[in-house]
């Protein structure tokens, strides 16, 4: 698990969360050094120890496991993991946290309280452990490769959440979708001018036929399974 592009997208948004400044104060915001600790050790034992839970999950359905256990998993890529220090990664992943944020609806604006927000659940009678709703997503999103490649299956996920009529879904599909394009296409065009990419490369033309799938993937859709309904109708 990389945790990096989680931090990334969270880090400023945090920052903003717990912010002191008295609304209507002056708009100047000073750089800060971050407190903690400047060697990465607690996060490099979380996403280790994060991988061991959803691993040990897919071997057991999810079942708790020992903390004998995770040390042993965690130890085969960190040889000198403390088994202190995991027992605190494991306790801060473990305390949810309180967190405020508004909701919109249209016009409607609502203060909402979250606390739903530890990564792994641990039992009240012994040191075991399992990953949370949210801790199985964490791991998710952070394993999610977003790149120009993948933006064909972007396509297709867009084609069948209309298919199945998640109407909810399909703007947040395309606002994405569109993004990915757009954004490598201006990079790809800057790379170019730039001289770095050569206009007859052989890279060029798998870019351009993603960029084609992507914008009609209706082309690639129904390759592989039955057509929907509509279509046999």
């Amino acid at each position: 698990m990389n945790c990096l592009p989680l931090l990334r997208v969270s880090a400023r948004l945090l920052d903003l969360h717990d912010s002191q400044r008295v609304p209507g104060n002056s708009p100047v915001y000073t750089q800060e050094d971050r407190p903690g600790r400047p060697d990465g050790r607690y996060l490099d034992l979380a996403c280790l120890v994060l991988d061991a839970l959803r691993d040990f999950a897919h071997e057991s359905g999810n079942a708790f496991t020992g903390f004998d256990a995770l040390l042993i998993t965690v130890r085969e890529h960190f040889a000198d993991a403390d088994p202190d220090d995991l027992r605190y990664v494991l306790n801060v992943l473990a305390r949810p946290t309180e967190l405020w944020a508004v909701e919109r609806d249209g016009d409607k604006a609502t203060l909402v309280r979250d606390k739903q927000t530890n990564l792994v659940e641990r039992t009240h009678y012994a040191d075991d452990y399992r990953l949370t709703a949210v801790g199985r997503a964490a791991v998710s999103i952070a394993s999610n490769i977003a790149g120009f490649v993948y933006a064909e299956g972007d396509a297709l996920k867009l084609l069948r959440a209309i298919e199945m009529g998640d109407f909810a879904a399909v703007p947040a599909f395309c606002d994405g979708l569109l993004d990915t394009i757009r954004y490598t296409s201006v990079g790809l065009r800057q790379e170019i001018e730039r001289g770095h990419v050569d206009r007859e490369s052989d890279g060029l033309p798998g870019r351009c036929q993603v960029a084609a799938n992507a914008s009609d993937p209706g082309t690639r859709s129904t390759r592989g399974r039955a057509p929907s309904p509509a279509a046999r109708a």
